[in-house]
């Protein structure tokens, strides 16, 4: 039995160029090399937090005293999210924080100039203690800061990564279970 102990999460945002590639909904980084993903690491994942909501349908038919009863569910409606833990602040939880569009390190930003969110490719990337790769999944989504912390203690950022349908683009591998 696999026991993960490494979480590994990147992000590219839309916009971005690289390896000569526009990224985009439509248009994903590829592997080759692998400075494509590795460059865009947010540092120092202590957890991911999945959640899966669902919206259901139930259809009802009558039973042979005549009481309508459930006979099928079916799901109409799924969200996906991935709430990632960091032990260090990023540019990334400050921007989506303040609003303020893409920052750069020492250069001031207008607050509220941009938007709370930001579109890219997700990598989430986990290993075992060998350094086995146990998941991959490359998934388009939504970034949005859901907690921030600044208080008597180490800040622990966390983003949440809203996935969004991209047709074929996105991926899942699971290995070395």
């Amino acid at each position: 039995m696999a026991k993960i102990i490494g979480n590994h999460v990147y992000f590219v945002r839309e916009g971005l160029t690289v390896d000569s590639n526009t990224v985009s909904k439509t248009s994903k980084p590829d592997n080759d090399p692998v400075t494509n993903w590795t460059n865009y690491e947010l540092a120092n994942c202590s957890g991911i937090s999945p959640s899966v909501n669902t919206q259901k349908e139930s259809s009802y038919s009558p039973n042979a005293s005549g009481v309508y009863v459930k006979d099928d569910e079916i799901v109409t409606e799924t969200e996906v999210s991935f709430t990632c833990t960091f032990e260090t602040l990023s540019l990334l939880c400050y921007e989506l924080l303040f609003g303020s569009g893409t920052l750069t390190a020492g250069t001031q930003a207008q607050i509220l100039s941009g938007t709370a969110e930001v579109a890219g490719w997700v990598k989430l990337k986990q290993q075992d203690n060998a350094g086995n790769s146990i998941l991959d999944a490359e998934f388009w989504a939504k970034a949005t800061v859901s907690q921030v912390n600044f208080e008597r203690a180490i800040s622990r950022p966390q983003i949440e990564f809203a996935m969004v349908e991209a047709g074929t683009e996105g991926t899942v591998t699971v290995s070395n279970l």
